[in-house]
């Protein structure tokens, strides 16, 4: 709080950490960097509706929803200019620059890498000619890219495998309206369009999203990437998406995108993707990848699923006992890889599944998606049964103490009273230690007398030997004393 409130005029306390706390900001210096520029720069304000991109709504949000909110945010504000001011660059090539990077982002999280060529956008086999009728680029334009550095090669690196990107690319520049052949040339040849995509690249550098190496770019944020790259994850057909999720994929930046792209239709209403477009019953997509799995990116795949079904319209009303389930069924099968690694997926995918449990619990409106699913606190209680670390066990009991009413029935369920209204001593913690403390007192009682009976001479001579040194002992003490007393009586 400090550290996002410093060099701040009259920080709101309290509305900044319904952030911190909510979208557990702290968990990534990224997000704090994110949100500590905002706040500089005045956006993290309540909702006034005098300039919409100024509106940062923290009311009824989620972890994942939050945080997304506040990279939108930050995205708006990078492309109106209130962010890296200092480069002069308007409006719109800002956004197309933030269109292109976010495409080659996507591309990224599909084939689990930083870097991304320009080749694996670019379709090769479209625009092999000029459109009819299109308006020849002025000759001021020509020469301003003619000073872009060529890429090494003019035909792509790689194979393009993601077309359906490269359209969505073109249809969110608009790219083949009239008067706006700057922002791609429609129908240019490949050459042409890597000089662009450099542009943008090197535009994409200067406002802090990438790094650029030659004819390809470099994401220094994961993050960044994350967010960018889930902005067209739409638009990616459903056998490639699978492709991307088998093992030893997915990243852990794909599922978050993922999570962050359930949340997206809700927040971009005016959204340029038709919705006819948009994956259906995702989390079920995650849940058939997790059959054969048997490494710690399983319970990272679950966690996924889990978020992604509490926004999903198409879910079937059980879904998420459905998830949660097959977690459960395969907890303790999940065992390649380094202990430490298991242990901390196991530690958050049950942060994620309280989570997620207490939103569906709240879901009172029939517009929620969540409002006919029922939250899966005994399958949440029964990992406690099966698992030995003390750390995830902390974080069921956690999630449970946070989780409200509907988690105590289940409690009290499992752990009913008698018929006087007193705890059942089976179930009372007090009464099973006392149980307990007797039983290894006596366990202890019985043992000690066993030893004694099987070693009765062995502890006669034990004994024997002990008395003859405490006699020597004695006497060696009583002559030192005599000595003393001696030494002290003939001191002049």
């Amino acid at each position: 709080m400090e550290y996002l409130s410093e060099s701040s005029p009259e920080p709101d306390e309290l509305r900044l950490d319904r952030i911190v706390k909510t979208a557990m900001i702290s968990e990534a210096p990224l997000y704090l960097q994110i949100t500590r520029r905002l706040r500089q720069h005045h956006r993290l304000e309540y909702l006034t509706h005098s300039k919409e991109w100024e509106d940062l709504d923290t009311r009824n949000a989620d972890r994942a929803t939050l945080r997304l909110r506040l990279l939108e945010t930050w995205k708006n504000a990078l492309v109106k200019g209130h962010l890296c001011e200092d480069y002069a660059l308007s409006s719109q090539p800002r956004a197309a620059t933030v269109e292109v990077v976010s495409a080659l982002a996507c591309i990224g999280l599909l084939e689990d890498s930083l870097e991304v060529d320009f080749g694996q956008l670019i379709d090769p086999t479209d625009g092999t000619g000029n459109r009819p009728g299109r308006k020849d680029v002025t000759r001021g334009t020509r020469l301003k890219y003619r000073r872009i550095q060529q890429p090494k090669s003019t035909q792509p690196t790689r194979e393009n495998k993601f077309p359906e990107i490269w359209d969505a690319l073109k249809r969110r520049l608009n790219v083949g309206s009239e008067g706006n052949d700057i922002a791609m040339p429609y129908g240019a040849a490949t050459s042409d369009c890597l000089n662009y995509l450099s542009l943008y690249a090197t535009q994409g550098e200067n406002l802090g999203l990438v790094e650029t190496i030659g004819d390809r770019v470099r994401f220094q944020h994961s993050l960044i990437q994350t967010y960018l790259g889930a902005r067209f994850l739409s638009e990616v057909s459903d056998n490639r998406l699978e492709a991307a999720l088998r093992e030893p994929k997915p990243g852990r930046e794909l599922l978050m995108a993922l999570v962050l792209n359930s949340r997206m239709p809700k927040l971009d209403q005016n959204s340029p993707i038709p919705k006819s477009h948009r994956m259906k019953s995702m989390a079920q997509l995650l849940l058939s990848m997790t059959d054969s799995r048997r490494d710690a990116k399983a319970f990272d795949i679950y966690a996924a699923a889990l978020e992604i079904d509490r926004m999903e319209e198409e879910s079937d009303g059980g879904s998420h006992e459905t998830i949660a389930s097959a977690a459960l069924k395969n907890w303790n099968k999940i065992t390649v890889g380094d202990q430490r690694s298991i242990d901390e997926a196991k530690e958050n995918l049950v942060h994620r599944f309280g989570e997620t449990a207490r939103a569906i619990g709240k879901a009172r409106e029939d517009t929620d998606p969540a409002h006919s699913e029922k939250p899966a606190y005994e399958q949440l209680l029964e990992i406690v049964l099966r698992e030995p670390m003390y750390q995830v066990r902390l974080a069921v009991a956690q999630e449970f103490g946070a989780s409200g009413d509907v988690a105590f029935d289940v409690l009290r369920t499992r752990f009913p009273l008698l018929d006087d209204g007193r705890q059942h001593p089976e179930y009372d913690p007090q009464d099973q230690y006392e149980i307990q403390y007797e039983k290894a007192v006596i366990e202890e009682s019985k043992a000690f007398e066993r030893f004694r009976r099987e070693n009765t001479e062995k502890g006669s001579v034990i004994s024997a030997r002990h008395r003859a040194l405490e006699h020597e002992y004695r006497e060696k003490k009583m002559q030192s004393a005599e000595n003393t007393s001696h030494g002290l009586g003939s001191y002049p």
